[in-house]
């Protein structure tokens, strides 16, 4: 697996640069990300210096900021290779950069042991050629870059001469004499490689030499069809044919490997041996593969190597020949069938195909298994961990077979996590087919997780997921899905049975799919964004994490890992995040809390054999859980591989009831893990007691034997020359099963065989001849010596000696012997090896003597063992030999000698001892440590200036060492630490008279001694400037100076000086820190000067300028005023003569009937919205930082305007039926807009009009038409123009009611009708508006004509044949007049007559009239001359009788004249409201 890294130092860094880190600053961890980051940081820096020398881009480095990054190095690269940048070519060139940077970190930042070396350099450099020629592993042709640059010059002595000239030529041999990075690159650029080397443009476009794209994903999927082929599955045959030309047509058959037809039937075959006659074929094809075309050739192969493998078209041919036959009864053989398409995929002879790969095995049937005991042979099958990952659907035609239906197939569905649907067609194959091809990239492994059936499903979607497609199985006929942001729409199923939903870009968070009606089921397969990089680290011996070339390390042991994704922006770490190792039956092996330190995630896990997946497990950004199985993540770590070998003679040997040993070897070959715990058990015949001597025991890796002694005892009953079998069990603590090996055992007739001596050098055996009947006539002895140390002796001795010494054997050396008897006729006696030790003597020196100071009173004194040790070590003598001299014993290789003196010679002694003695002794002088030295003796100190002063003393008493050097440490205002040789050193740059404390201590190589310290004072200087000289205003005449205390006030501050510079110069003295100037000019530039003095003198002087505050200024002169319009006036002034500071505005304010005030910048102002012909006041006053000054006023008026209101005319009064009196108000004082001039009244009635100009608030009007309507409207005017109209002021003239309407009649036009008429009333007294008829039945009881009548007449129709009775009145605007005469009609004799109760009409008499006439008058003339006094005066006026208008009938009935007056007199009304509001 590829583990790049820049994504890891740029990405990380970015996203979890703010979280800080979780791991100590001087972890291993933290020292590894600090060497990455640095490794990082070099390849990006020499790679684009490298660009860069192109002139073409000599302009990209000028604009940079910070320092190379990925991003400025892609930007030159795009730019030298005229290459277009872009986000998605960024993102491909980091990826091919990642490859880069890791190989070089690894190589110059790697162990020492995978380093490459400068003679690597030229084969590096041509098998990097070689693999960019032929891009046969792109990967591995970037990793030998990265390495090259780590080179950087890879120059050997035949290449010396080659110019650089020379390698820039369009050919990519020459690149091979190329002597450092920059000239290949230079060579590379020439032929056009470098696009492929970092990825610059389509990866396809970098492709193999033969024209295959390098990025081709790896095939490992299978598609199997299990077919029912008998009588009554015509139909399904048909789609099946259908559904299987569609996937060989259909992007599918691009990431298919292979397909499996198995067609079944019944041929009755009914035995368990012979069910698989009942197929008619079981075939496999590749999916890419067309054996009619030659030259091509299948791309897998079979682990049986007697099953073809067919091509596509062999399918295509197969499937066209199924055809519906045979059968029977129902059941049919299916489960068989279903093993078979199991068995032909795990054949394939591909790793990945049985590790990674998806399957899925359709099966179409109409019919339940005849087989059906198999089903728990199927599911063993699809779900065991050592066969590939199988899920196994059905598509049923019908229902089954009876009572059994579709019998266990349901079971196998649920168990392999498959998909049943109850009708077989095209359709549904095609929606399911797109279901299954889906999942081939999904993140789902060989344990199929099933819903409990219900009537919502819950599933959540991570923001990982790039899309994602669910098969639902329920009954119902519709489904609900409901997205995160609560959308919702229906889909619906196919037959009742299945339905399948896609979203290719679906929302993060909670999806609900429910069903109206009985439960569904949902199987969800989701394609993830998920690239994960683990980069396992290598532990030296010193404890520091390394990069290695190792690609994986191995199982069981425990790494520290590093990770990272170009994903972890949608991780959110506020939650625990874990990286999980699974197995294929996503079991959780292993996992690790991965935590943050220095921009990294990291863990630790001990990692599991065999072949796994990674795991993430968090919640990503809002806040949502997943788990994720990170794609294409499979991965094998190497488990231990363990030998066992038997020492000495293949087969062992027993002796009835005798003893026996055997040894074995137990090692691992492999290279890892680092170490393991095993135990040993013997499997052995019963009449055998077996003992191992070491359990458990540990195995180091590196084919490090560890040797075990096996102790047989037989019983005595064992049958001589018996064969028995025996076996040693290994169980190591990293492999899941144990190891046997198996060994055989031989019964032997025994022979008494004994030691009779031994000495350190020799050993004495002494035999007897073997008793046996079996045995001839002993002719010769073997006799065979194992020394353990890989020599194997053999001595054959005469048959009638039973003795043998050997010599010259080393001191304590163990001997296995074993003796054979060889007899005439040919049998033999033989008796195991038996364990002999020489005696113990004296040991040799000890080796590797070797002293470590501990302190300059303790040392450690260590050794390793004797080479010749001559026997058992009991206790090692160490004695030290100086002032004083000890002995010690120790029983370990080391001891710790305490209480020396420092600095002192000793002489270390050291003898092993066995049971023989002390051992020849080894000595070792050495030194203990230098101590500390004492304090010095006689410090002193003299001044030589207020800024130097010499520091000296003498030797300390106690050395302890050789004094080194002494340190003199100056502690002051600040520090300092000198070293001196000799005795003395002179110290400069003090502050004058500043405390100092001088510390005086002598070193040795123990350290520093004992400080001496002494305090003193430097002389007086003169001072430093004053500090935080500052001035303070605290009026326009008057400042406030003050100062600090100079930084260097180099001794006793006895006054300061201050000077002040202006207009004039003055100079005054003070103790304190600050001065009070008065009788300054306001607003005036000043310099004040201020210098401290010592006994010394004065010191430097510091200056600082001010200006005293600005005053109020004075009145600004020449203030007038300019009119431009009626609302809009210019005021304008000059500068005041006074102006005691910067003038920063004036204020203009205008005073008037209100008051409004403005800033100005300049010297005038123009002021709008005035009214006309208003007095108002100008104030202007202009103001500086200390406040306005005194203010100037001037009156002025506004020119006239055009008034912009109407009088409001607020009452009439009416005289007679021709005449009355109007009275109004003038507008208010703002509206009339200057004097006014006169008023204008028009008068409009009958389409007549009359204008009156008067100066008065009143009008009379006379000679009106009688009790005519009138509109009247008024208007004012000003010197300018005329103000607009009021609006009309409508008034109706009347003197009363009207009198009672004349000639009533009334005419029976038929038995149902009669027609009435009048005449109008002879004193209407107003308009008349309408009348009223009024009738009843019996003359006494009358009831109102349920509508108005504008006419003379009315015709009464429908009537009964009886009596009625009718009144008339008239209508004005005073309301009802009075009654006519009451008329009598009988339709029964069609006569009309005046009722006999109303009185005749009187006429009034003349008499009354002419009274009524000459009051009239009267008042007319009375009113007229109270009106001509009043003049000015409001008068009093006959109310409006509005009240007494009745609208009712109008409202009613909805005649037009009533409505037009209604209409009138709202608007006026409307009219006289917004007079009120303006």
């Amino acid at each position: 697996m590829m583990i790049p890294t820049v994504n890891l130092v740029l990405f990380l860094s970015f996203v979890y640069g703010t979280l800080g880190s979780s791991c100590p600053a001087s972890s291993p961890l933290s020292f590894y990300v600090e060497k990455l980051h640095n490794a990082t940081e070099e390849i990006i820096t020499d790679m684009q210096t490298i660009v860069l020398q192109s002139a073409a881009i000599a302009n990209i480095t000028s604009n940079q900021e910070g320092p190379p990054n990925v991003t400025t190095l892609y930007t030159a690269l795009t730019a030298t290779l005229n290459v277009t940048p872009t986000e998605n070519g960024l993102d491909e060139f980091s990826d091919a950069f990642d490859v880069i940077t890791d190989a070089y970190f690894k190589a110059c930042y790697g162990p020492e042991e995978e380093k490459p070396s400068q003679s690597d350099a030229q084969s590096i450099l041509t098998d990097f050629l070689s693999l960019l020629e032929n891009r046969s592993d792109i990967t591995r042709m970037r990793q030998l870059f990265g390495e090259l640059s780590c080179l950087q010059n890879f120059s050997n002595a035949s290449l010396s001469h080659v110019s650089k000239r020379s390698l820039i030529v369009a050919d990519l041999s020459v690149c091979a004499m190329a002597t450092s990075i920059s000239l290949l690159y230079k060579c590379l650029d020439t032929n056009d490689q470098l696009d492929c080397i970092f990825n610059l443009n389509d990866p396809n476009n970098c492709t193999t030499t033969d024209g295959q794209p390098l990025y081709v994903k790896e095939k490992k999927h299978c598609l199997a069809f299990v077919v029912d082929t008998t009588g009554s599955m015509g139909a399904e045959i048909g789609h099946a044919r259908d559904v299987i030309q569609h996937f060989l047509q259909s992007e599918e058959n691009n990431i298919t490997l292979c397909y499996v037809l198995v067609p079944f039937n019944d041929y009755g075959y009914e035995s368990v041996a012979n069910f698989k006659q009942n197929l008619d074929f079981d075939r496999i094809y590749d999916a890419n593969y067309h054996s009619n075309i030659s030259n091509q050739y299948p791309s897998f192969s079979m682990t049986n190597t007697s099953i073809t493998v067919r091509g596509v078209n062999d399918l295509l041919t197969d499937v066209n020949s199924l055809t519906a036959n045979g059968g029977g009864d129902c059941p049919e053989y299916g489960m068989t069938a279903i093993l078979a398409a199991i068995d032909l995929i795990d054949g394939i002879n591909r790793q990945k195909v049985q590790n990674e790969g998806k399957h899925n095995i359709i099966v179409l049937t109409d019919a339940s298994a005849k087989d059906d005991s198999l089903y728990q042979s199927v599911i063993d099958a699809a779900n065991a961990q050592d066969k590939p990952d199988v899920t196994v659907h059905f598509f049923y035609s019908g229902s089954g077979c009876g009572s059994d239906g579709f019998g266990h197939y349901e079971d196998i569905k649920n168990a392999t996590g498959g998909v049943s649907v109850n009708q077989i067609d095209a359709a549904n194959f095609q929606i399911f087919a797109d279901f299954i091809t889906g999942s081939y990239d999904s993140d789902s492994s060989k344990r199929k997780r099933r819903n409990t059936p219900n009537s919502c499903q819950y599933f959540q979607i991570s923001h990982f997921v790039r899309r994602f497609s669910c098969l639902i199985e329920t009954s119902s006929s519709s489904i609900t899905i409901t997205k995160p942001d609560s959308s919702s729409h229906n889909i619906a199923t196919f037959a009742n049975s299945f339905a399948v939903y896609k979203d290719t870009n679906p929302q993060p968070g909670n999806w609900r799919a429910c069903v109206s009606s009985g439960t569904l089921q949902l199987s969800l397969t989701s394609s993830v964004s998920l690239e994960l990089d683990v980069d396992y680290l290598k532990e030296s011996e010193n404890g520091e994490l390394l990069p290695t070339k190792q690609l994986l390390p191995y199982a069981c042991d425990t790494h520290t890992f590093t990770i990272s994704s170009p994903q972890f922006s949608n991780i959110s770490l506020a939650y625990p995040l874990y990286l999980e190792i699974i197995d294929n039956l996503n079991n959780v092996l292993e996992y690790a809390q991965l935590s943050e330190c220095g921009g990294f995630l990291s863990g630790s896990l001990t990692l599991p054999h065999g072949s796994v997946q990674y795991q993430l497990r968090g919640h990503d950004i809002g806040g949502i859980p997943f788990t994720h199985v990170v794609p294409d993540s499979y991965i094998t770590f190497d488990a231990p591989s363990i030998q066992v070998e038997l020492k000495g003679k293949s087969t062992i040997v027993l002796n009835p009831g005798g003893t026996s040993l055997a040894r074995i070897a137990v090692s691992n070959i492999k290279s890892g893990p680092k170490s393991l715990e095993a135990s040993v058990s013997i499997i052995m015949h019963p009449q055998v007691n077996v003992n191992v001597d070491t359990m458990p025991f540990t195995i180091e890796p590196m084919q490090q034997e560890k040797e075990l002694q096996i102790t047989f005892d037989a019983s005595e009953t064992l049958t001589v020359g018996q064969t028995l079998a025996w076996s040693v069990v290994i169980l190591d603590s990293c492999s899941n099963e144990p190891l046997m090996i198996n060994f055989t055992a031989i019964v032997k007739p025994t022979i008494p065989f004994n030691v009779t001596s031994t000495s350190r050098s020799m050993i004495s055996f002494e035999w007897l001849s073997p008793v046996d009947p079996t045995l001839g006539n002993i002719t010769h002895y073997v006799l065979t010596l194992d020394y353990t140390n890989g020599t194997i002796a053999t001595v054959n001795v005469s048959g009638d000696i039973n003795q043998y010494q050997v010599n010259e054997l080393s001191p304590y050396q163990q001997v296995y012997a074993s003796i054979v008897a060889h007899s005439d006729n040919g049998e033999t006696a033989e008796i195991a090896p038996i364990a002999v030790l020489t005696d113990q003597a004296e040991p040799g020196p000890v080796s590797q003597l070797a002293t470590q100071s501990i302190s300059e009173t303790s040392v450690l004194i260590s050794w390793s063992l004797p080479q010749e040790q001559n026997g058992i070590i009991l206790f090692y003598e160490v004695s030290i030999m100086g002032l004083y001299n000890e002995t010690h014993n120790s029983s370990v290789y080391n001891i710790k000698i305490d209480d020396l003196n420092p600095y002192t010679r000793y002489t270390a002694v050291v003898s092993a001892a066995t049971s023989a003695g002390k051992g020849q002794p080894i000595t070792l002088e050495f030194y203990s440590l230098e101590g500390k030295p004492g304090p010095v003796s006689q410090l002193a100190t003299e001044s030589i200036s207020e800024t130097s002063v010499l520091i000296s003393w003498s030797l300390p008493q106690e050395q302890n060492g050789i004094i080194l050097f002494y340190e003199v440490s100056i502690m002051g205002l600040y520090n300092e630490t000198h070293n001196s040789s000799v005795y003395n050193i002179k110290i400069d740059d003090l502050n004058p008279y500043t405390s100092y404390t001088a510390v005086v201590s002598a070193a040795t190589s123990a350290g520093k001694g004992q400080p001496i310290t002494l305090e003193f004072y430097s002389l007086e200087g003169k001072p430093g400037p004053v500090s935080q000289l500052a001035t303070e205003s605290i009026s326009e005449t008057s400042v406030l100076i003050s100062w600090s205390l100079p930084q260097e006030q180099n001794g006793i501050i006895l006054f300061y000086e201050v000077s002040i510079m202006g207009l004039y110069n003055e100079t005054h003295n003070s103790s304190v820190y600050e001065i009070k100037i008065d009788d300054l000019n306001p607003y005036t530039s000043y310099t004040a000067v201020v210098s401290a003095a010592t006994s010394a003198g004065k010191g430097q002087a510091i200056t600082l300028e001010f200006y005293s505050l600005e005053g109020k200024p004075g009145p600004v002169s020449q203030l007038a005023t300019e009119s431009i319009s009626e609302t809009s006036v210019l005021i304008s002034w000059s500068l005041p003569q006074e102006q005691n500071g910067i003038i920063l505005f004036y204020e203009v304010s205008i005073m008037g009937l209100y008051n409004e005030t403005h800033n100005s910048s300049v010297y005038n102002i123009k002021i709008d919205d005035l009214n006309p012909y208003t007095r108002y006041t100008a104030v202007v006053s202009a103001a500086t930082s200390a406040g306005k000054g005194q203010p100037t006023m001037l009156e002025f008026y506004s020119l006239e305007g055009v008034p912009n209101r109407s009088p409001s005319l607020t009452n009439h009064t009416i005289l007679t039926s021709e005449s009355v009196i109007l009275e109004w108000n003038p507008p208010p004082v703002q509206h009339r807009r200057g004097f006014i001039q006169n008023y204008m009244v028009k008068v409009q009635y009958k389409q007549k009009l009359d204008i009156y100009n008067i100066s008065e608030t009143f009008l009379y009007i006379s000679g009106l038409p009688k009790y005519s309507d009138i509109n009247v409207l008024a208007s004012i005017s000003s010197s300018v123009g005329q103000g607009p109209f009021s609006r009309p002021y409508l008034i109706h003239i009347f003197t009363g009611v009207a009198s009672a309407p004349q000639n009533f009649t009334a005419t029976a036009t038929s038995s149902s009708s009669v027609l009435l008429e009048w005449a109008n009333p002879e004193s209407p007294n107003g308009k008349i508006l309408y009348y009223q008829l009024y009738f009843s039945n019996d003359n006494d009881t009358y009831q109102v004509l349920n509508f108005t009548i504008y006419e003379n007449s009315y015709h009464f129709q429908d009537l009964d044949s009886r009596e009625y009775y009718f009144i008339v009145n008239a209508i004005n605007y005073a309301g009802t007049g009075d009654n006519s005469s009451e008329i009598y009609v009988s339709l029964s004799t069609s006569t009309a007559k005046p009722s006999a109760n109303v009185a005749a009409v009187v006429v009034p008499s003349v008499l009354v009239i002419c009274l009524v006439i000459l009051i009239l008058v009267v008042i007319a003339v009375v009113a007229f001359i109270y009106f001509k006094r009043g003049k000015g005066k409001k008068s009093i006026v006959l109310p409006y009788m509005k009240e007494n208008y009745n609208f009712e009938h109008d409202e009613e009935n909805g005649q037009r004249e009533n409505k037009e007056m209604k209409k009138k007199e709202d608007h006026f009304e409307e009219e006289v409201e917004l007079n009120e509001k303006d």
